[in-house]
């Protein structure tokens, strides 16, 4: 009988160990559970930031799709509640060219995780569509309007906040929206990097009690849901500032928007606007902390070049004459100052006086031209608009000592320099492919140098 037993342990010990390994193998491999990011209890080393990369993006407002649907909502006695991106009762076809939010979000997402975006904008957000950004982002979950939830659906990304107990997010965000300021209406957001930058409040000259303003396109700028001027809709701005984890000390403001699609006087007095808080948050921050802040300006402004809207924010740059009663602070516009081998093909002259010569440079390591397509509004059928005239979407960056640009002349010290400009095409390959909204996301890196 003992040989036995121990020609049975012989048999045994081996698959024991091998068992044994198993497990501890699919331990370490196991997937994290649904909606926890598997990094999210590790530490983040606060590097000096020396390149960040800054993203605006219309993502289209939550529109349930197509005309026919409209109809069809509306002879069953109005639209329905939001329905998330979760929610397994949607149509799952296309439909006149416009998939329904909870197609598109995840390729939304998707662009921003893939593209690493440090800072960003997004416009058109409706408090649904908020809820469900926050949460396939990994952002902080506080501070998230109420929304209204259609029977059935499954639970959205964003009100499932009590399962990530007090971990730290990859992103922070800050928005409201746009009727009231509390939850109804769209919203303008900015979403950052938690591990690279904070919110930083006026005290520490930064903005507002906690680093966050935010202000109405009109007359009233401080009253909730104001209209201005000749503007179909109310229309608003975020602001932010931000200190980021870095030896430069520079804190950076960031201002994103939607300015209205019919009222040309609105975009002009818009911009004045913006302007002046802009100029306001700059001087504050030099006089509390002795330094220039970077601003950088983002959004859907629905104005182009030859309208006053765009004109008014880069007067004294890109062909713009300087208005004679203007305070001298002004911005860059990205895609006209990004330095490039061969030029920019956006013209930064008036339209009747465009030539075929682009100024050439035979520096190695730029980019050509700005990357990507000329237009940034591609609706969701072809477009009867000029390239100029659907380049509505833009990152500006105002004209101080924080920046250099290569246009124009500067000292040596370090400073941040525009270092690439790309317009990222919106279509998705998915599903026999379909376009993630009717406007195409921008994008410019920046270093310090």
């Amino acid at each position: 009988m003992m040989p036995s037993l121990v020609r049975l342990g012989v048999i045994l010990v081996p698959i024991v160990t091998l068992l044994s390994s198993a497990a501890l193998f699919l331990r370490i491999q196991a997937p994290s559970p649904i909606g926890q990011n598997p990094f999210s209890t590790m530490a983040t080393p606060q590097a000096p930031i020396s390149e960040m990369t800054v993203a605006s993006f219309n993502v289209r407002y939550d529109s349930s799709a197509s005309a026919l649907s409209s109809i069809r909502q509306l002879l069953r006695g109005g639209f329905a509640p939001y329905r998330s991106m979760s929610d397994r009762s949607y149509p799952p076809e296309q439909r006149y060219g416009e998939l329904h939010w909870a197609k598109r979000v995840h390729k939304v997402v998707d662009t921003a995780i893939f593209h690493r975006w440090d800072i960003f904008s997004f416009q058109e957000v409706l408090p649904g569509q908020l809820h469900d950004l926050v949460g396939l982002l990994d952002a902080r979950t506080e501070g998230l309007p109420p929304i209204s939830i259609s029977k059935g659906r499954d639970q959205s990304p964003g009100e499932n906040a009590s399962a990530t107990g007090n971990r730290s997010h990859r992103y922070d965000w800050a928005g409201v929206p746009r009727n009231d300021g509390k939850a109804k209406g769209e919203a303008v957001p900015v979403f950052w990097r938690s591990d690279k930058f904070q919110r930083i409040g006026a005290s520490q000259g930064g903005t507002g009690n906690e680093g966050v303003e935010h202000f109405w396109l009109s007359p009233t700028p401080e009253a909730p849901g104001s209209v201005g001027w000749d503007a179909d809709q109310t229309r608003m701005c975020t602001h932010v500032a931000l200190q980021p984890s870095s030896s430069t000390g520079q804190l950076i403001h960031v201002f994103s928007t939607h300015y209205d699609h019919l009222g040309e006087r609105a975009r002009a007095e818009s911009s004045k606007l913006i302007l002046r808080k802009a100029r306001e948050a700059v001087e504050h921050t030099k006089e509390t902390t002795g330094l220039d802040p970077l601003v950088l300006l983002m959004g859907d402004l629905n104005s182009p070049r030859h309208e006053r809207g765009w004109k008014t924010l880069v007067e004294g740059h890109h062909g713009v004459d300087r208005d004679s009663q203007g305070n001298g602070f002004t911005f860059f516009d990205g895609a006209l100052s990004v330095p490039t081998r061969f030029g920019t093909p956006y013209w930064p002259i008036p339209r009747e006086e465009k030539t075929a010569s682009w100024t050439e440079s035979s520096d190695g390591g730029l980019l050509s031209e700005p990357y990507g397509p000329q237009t940034t509004f591609t609706d969701f059928q072809k477009s009867q608009k000029t390239a100029e005239d659907d380049r509505i979407d833009f990152i500006m960056y105002a004209d101080n000592s924080a920046v250099k640009d290569h246009t124009e002349p500067s000292e040596s010290r370090q400073r941040w320099q525009i270092i690439t400009f790309g317009t990222i095409p919106s279509w998705s390959e998915g599903d026999a492919g379909f376009q993630i909204s009717d406007h195409r996301p921008i994008q410019v890196t920046l270093s310090w140098q």
